[in-house]
């Protein structure tokens, strides 16, 4: 007969159990301690198998507490009834016992220690609201645990609480958790998860390896997104508050089906790997940080443009690497240093325009493996480049040509006008660049009719600018004094 039922206070008489302090007693699959106050279950015989009643009294004392690792690995045990009178579970205590699907978890109950019911075979616990406290790893590996409440007075989702809970689809976190530690739901079978605005703090891996994982919410309380997070979840889109000023290592590394991202300007550190082999990944923005991390873009072999900031002064090795949807990139003039193959296997990279002068450091096979006919562009008036080469790759130089809004020979020049310094149309994508270097700035040229206007880049500002143009004859120019388009006098 599975059913283990335990009539002890009859078998205490028996096996002549007394009430001294520390004295240690067993009765049938039971081992208990008595510390003079109340009664300790301190172990279960391995061999036990089926249901289990632990018994409220011994001895007219009350059972008042299970011990560490008390039944661990009784790996016979289907179900256990916990006494009312039970106020404390010791870590580990149901730790390994994989056919336990049940056990009811009493009010009298404050705390679920540290790994209590690790890797056993729980289908769904009922927690009740006197617990205030669930303990590191205390349900980690319930591979069939579907189904959970965690109560209202709860503040902290310590490390790897839930870790491994593959069959766990849906979690309601409430809004008296602060905090949610390393690794609490990683491997989980999550499908979404919201997580409340009371929440500031994010561990390391929290919700890394989330597979079917396809949304999340991040509240604005969040300032940190720390390493491997969301790791090779299944996320497919994720929207980054603004209060978000920190993206660690790894952060999103492995998420397959990620295709944007939108990285709030006020971030200033996206941590190496970041975007590690996000293959779907096919736009994302770049703020004003001052490094591009080792690997942070790598594999991301979907992603079809980047935009450098200008803030940028060093792109780590193999930070783009196998990004091979790149078709053109622009180098700005604050990078100084490019190391290790930084655009290696960036198989359709066709060029690459250097907005300033050559890096002082520029590290080995940083362009090996791209398109044929990859080329490094850079500005006549930039040091430190040669042409037809330069490192090893074809090179060449923008050439100046006349302004196809101006003729010199007619023109009655305003000082702001510099026609013989203007250098030839850079192209990415289709956009056309034109720069004025004795004023230091790129004009964008978005179009050429009455209704038309362009953007136009101040190095010296940092910032583009829109400006609508003035048609007369036309011909225009723009005033770098005035920062206005002008016609020309005749």
């Amino acid at each position: 007969m599975n059913k283990i039922i335990l009539f002890l206070f009859v078998l205490t008489q028996l096996m002549g159990i007394t009430a001294y302090a520390n004295t240690i007693g067993t009765v049938g699959y039971l081992t208990f301690s008595d510390d003079g106050n109340g009664i300790t279950v301190t172990g279960c015989d391995t061999l036990a198998s089926g249901s289990l009643i632990i018994p409220s009294t011994i001895i007219g004392k009350p059972v008042t507490s299970i011990g560490d690792s008390a039944f661990i690995n009784c790996t016979g045990l289907t179900s256990v009834n916990i006494p009312s009178t039970i106020t404390a579970i010791g870590s580990n205590a149901f730790n390994g016992c994989n056919k336990l699907t049940s056990v009811n978890i009493p009010s009298s109950v404050t705390t679920i220690s540290d790994g209590t019911f690790g890797f056993s075979g729980l289908t769904s616990v009922s927690i009740p609201n006197s617990v205030t406290t669930i303990g590191v790893s205390a349900f980690a590996g319930c591979k069939n645990l579907s189904s959970v409440t965690i109560p209202s007075g709860v503040t902290t989702i310590k490390d790897q609480t839930f870790y491994d809970c593959q069959g766990l689809t849906s979690i309601s976190i409430p809004n008296s958790v602060t905090s949610i530690g390393t690794a609490a739901f990683a491997r989980t079978g999550l499908t979404s998860v919201n997580i409340p605005t009371t929440i500031t703090a994010i561990g390391s891996n929290a919700f890394n390896g989330c597979n079917k994982l396809t949304s999340v919410t991040i509240p604005s309380s969040v300032t940190t997104i720390e390493e491997g997070t969301f790791g090779f979840s299944g996320l497919t889109s994720v929207s980054i508050p603004n209060s978000v000023t920190n993206i660690g290592v790894s952060a999103f590394a492995g998420c397959k089906d990620l295709t944007s991202v939108n990285i709030p300007s006020g971030v200033t550190t996206i941590g190496g790997s970041a975007f590690y082999g996000c293959s779907n990944l096919i736009s994302v923005n770049i703020p004003n940080v001052n490094r591009i991390w080792t690997n942070t873009f790598y594999g991301c072999v979907g992603l079809t443009s980047i935009s450098i900031p200008s803030s940028v002064t060093i792109i780590d090795s193999k930070a783009f690497y196998q990004c091979s949807s790149l078709t053109s990139v622009d180098i700005p003039s604050s990078v100084t240093s490019i190391w290790d193959s930084v655009f290696t296997h960036c198989s359709r990279l066709t060029s690459a325009y250097f907005l300033g002068n050559a890096p002082y450091n520029f590290g080995s096979d940083v362009f090996t493996d791209t398109a044929p006919t990859f080329t490094i562009y850079y500005l006549r008036t930039s040091t430190g480049f040669t042409s037809p080469t330069w490192r090893g790759y074809h090179s060449n130089i923008v050439d100046p040509f006349y302004s196809p809004f101006y003729d010199p020979t007619t023109a009655d020049l305003d000082d702001g006008w510099k026609w013989n310094t203007l250098f030839n149309y850079i192209y990415t994508g289709c956009h056309p660049f034109v720069y004025f270097y004795e004023s230091n700035h790129w004009l964008y040229i978005v179009g050429s009719s009455e209704s038309a206007g362009y953007y136009y880049f101040s190095f010296n500002t940092g910032q583009w600018y829109w400006t609508s143009l003035l048609y007369y004859d036309g011909r225009w120019y723009y005033d770098f004094e005035t920062n206005a388009w002008q016609t020309y006098r005749k």
